[in-house]
């Protein structure tokens, strides 16, 4: 399946059953379209925070979330990445690290 595929269902299915329209918001010299929801309930994508060599990372743990990551072509989820998901209507939750001792 295309990528451009797959981002299409995402946006398109972000909408719910209660649908949803765009709008375009002025951001400067270009336009970025924001999804309006109507009934302004957030999806919730799981995340893990962990600390390699001083950074901390964000990884994907849920089947959503992974997806995501997969269309930035990356394990982790960049601060850009999740600012456009957040624009699109999710939320983070993130996971407690646990260790094995």
């Amino acid at each position: 399946m295309c990528i451009c595929f797959l981002l299409f269902l995402l946006i398109v299915g972000a909408g719910g059953p209660t649908g949803g329209k765009q709008r375009a918001v002025d951001t400067g010299p270009r336009k970025c379209y924001k999804l309006v929801r109507k009934d302004k309930k957030m999806k919730t994508l799981k995340v893990k925070i962990r600390n390699v060599y001083g950074q901390d990372l964000v990884y994907p743990v849920c089947e959503s979330s992974k997806l995501f990551a997969f269309l930035t072509n990356s394990r982790t989820l960049s601060d850009g990445a999740r600012r456009t998901i957040k624009q699109l209507g999710y939320a983070f939750e993130v996971l407690p690290e646990v260790k094995n001792i």
